[in-house]
């Protein structure tokens, strides 16, 4: 893609400020601009070799990854998921969400959020099963 000059979009902290993004002090120069455009660090140093360490924080400010999404996942009745499976999907989503909330930082409320990949998650698992499973 770089060769035909395809590359993401960066955007300007006043540009995210005024989407009403809430914008860390710390941001990572976009590489792929003169240098006068910043992201949130926080978003494009997720990796699918770091993502299993991301958290969210619940509304009483516990954290909720990997093992608080398997917890839904079968008390939603989904009996086939296993650890494996969620952790995987887990790090493919978030790497996915983040690099998308980068490209389109206007998603950011919608997408980014705990919920958002518990729901992810269960069209992942429906779109696996070979028969009509409710979850």
């Amino acid at each position: 893609m770089k060769e035909f000059g395809v590359k993401p979009r960066g955007w300007k902290v006043l540009e995210l400020q005024e989407l009403g993004m809430f914008v860390r002090m710390e941001y990572i120069m976009d590489t792929h601009t003169d240098g006068a455009e910043y992201r949130p660090a926080e978003l494009p140093a997720i990796s699918l070799a770091n993502v299993q360490y991301y958290r969210f924080l619940s509304t009483n400010s516990e954290p909720l990854g990997v093992s608080a999404v398997l917890e839904i996942l079968r008390q939603k009745g989904c009996t086939l998921v296993g650890e494996d499976w969620t952790t995987n999907h887990w790090g493919m989503i978030l790497w996915k969400l983040a690099s998308l909330i980068c490209s389109c930082p206007s998603l950011f409320e919608e997408k980014w959020c705990f919920d958002e990949v518990i729901r992810q998650l269960l069209y992942r698992y429906m779109a696996r099963l070979p028969w009509d499973v409710s979850c």
